[in-house]
């Protein structure tokens, strides 16, 4: 199912001639191609299976306008306020999780996938497909890395079946700990507290209690002069921390950032009912399931889908986002365990 995605603005595109260096720099294959936005929203909107955004999973929704008056307004400058309401996440990850095996799959997303690495990093220009061992699941911290996987200094870093089983865990452990985290900013960054939640954040933490980073640590470094107020600011104090072959909570978030989400939006509601005589004996009983989803459209559509909260009429104020049936279905009574 699709999780409504909000944002506003969008990366700036490079055009050549707007940076120094090499009179060449513009003859490779990396950053040449520039379009302006409304062409790129025109597309999109118009036909979206063939002209998808640049993140691929951002889904057209297209709601109750025609598309024709809702490109125009999605073109105008107030645009990058209004396309929050027509993007929807394909496969939008909570991460309130607490089921290890879907952190371990979502973890797994990059799993013996092939990707460019450079081959010579004099020049750059030479790119070749990496070479994966089986099961693994690389975390590249840069596009068209040097090297080969678990190369401390010119690689990136993979991981295995078992030690992404062991982060799935010890981030439901996590979770529980921390948890429910209402926003991306709670789960990503430490906790602004004396506890020793305030050192870190979740991933970096798993990580760190994992041990996936003790053979790229090197020589340790005196803190003296760092002074922390009782709480060590540099943890690890080494100076093998961030090389290639370290992994950081920003070589994890790089894969999974783009699908992760506070809440669900998708939702699987079973129902129970049954026939009785007036003897009260059970003639029949029913288990059915239904999938609904939340829209970004509110229940009364009067007040369009960027509507601040304290501008909602009465019934949005209470009511929310209009939620729709995607599927349902009678269950069979051993699809319930019973």
């Amino acid at each position: 199912m699709w999780d409504s995605f909000f944002f506003s603005g969008a990366a700036p595109v490079l055009q050549p001639g707007s940076v120094t260096g090499s009179p060449t720099v513009w003859d490779r294959d990396i950053a040449v191609v520039s379009e302006d936005y409304k062409t790129a929203v025109g597309k999109f909107v118009d036909d979206p299976a063939n002209h998808s955004l640049r993140n691929p999973r951002m889904r057209f929704h297209p709601g109750s306008d025609p598309v024709s008056s809702l490109k125009t307004d999605l073109q105008s400058p107030q645009g990058c306020l209004l396309i929050a309401a027509h993007l929807m996440v394909d496969g939008a990850f909570n991460i309130n999780s607490t089921s290890e095996k879907a952190w371990a799959a979502f973890l797994s997303g990059m799993k013996d996938l092939p990707f460019n690495v450079t081959t010579n990093p004099k020049t750059a220009a030479t790119t070749q497909k990496s070479s994966l061992t089986k099961g693994v699941t690389p975390f590249p911290r840069l596009r068209d890395p040097v090297g080969t996987e678990n190369n401390h200094w010119l690689g990136f870093r993979s991981l295995t079946e078992a030690q992404v089983d062991d982060l799935a865990k010890r981030l439901v452990v996590q979770v529980k700990r921390r948890g429910p985290f209402l926003s991306l900013g709670e789960f990503v960054n430490r906790r602004v507290d004396t506890s020793a939640m305030s050192l870190k954040g979740v991933v970096q933490t798993v990580i760190d209690e994992a041990g996936l980073n003790r053979a790229a640590l090197y020589d340790p470094f005196d803190t003296a002069g760092y002074p922390a107020d009782g709480q060590p600011n540099i943890v690890p104090a080494n100076t093998g921390v961030g090389i290639p072959g370290y992994l950081t909570q920003a070589d994890v978030l790089q894969s999974i950032a783009p699908m992760i989400s506070a809440r669900s939006d998708t939702f699987t509601i079973r129902g129970y009912g049954e026939a009785r005589d007036t003897a009260g004996k059970v003639l029949a009983t029913s288990w059915c399931e239904a999938v609904v989803q939340r829209n970004p459209e509110f229940v009364d559509t009067n007040n369009s889908p960027d509507t601040a909260v304290a501008s909602l009429n009465a019934m949005n104020t209470r009511f929310g986002r209009r939620f729709s049936v995607v599927s349902f279905r009678y269950l069979a009574k051993s699809e319930v365990g019973l």
